[in-house]
């Protein structure tokens, strides 16, 4: 796969789990997270979709107002 059909297949996958409002275990610290890789590409786009880090930096929650 070409890293544009990569994250079309980590997009899809990540909107199937935001549409059963699933939340994020985080598999590598946030302070870990390399500049340009797919897990920063991942995490941003969880932040676009109200996704925050929870306060023992282990999961991303959907954070409702």
């Amino acid at each position: 796969m070409t890293p544009v059909e990569q994250w079309r297949a980590n997009q899809e996958y990540l909107d199937n789990a935001l549409l059963r409002g699933d939340k994020f275990r985080l598999a590598t610290p946030i302070n870990q997270v390399r500049e340009g890789s797919f897990y920063q590409q991942e995490l941003n786009y969880l932040y676009d979709k109200g996704y925050q880090v929870s306060s023992d930096g282990s999961w991303l929650l959907k954070i409702t107002k």
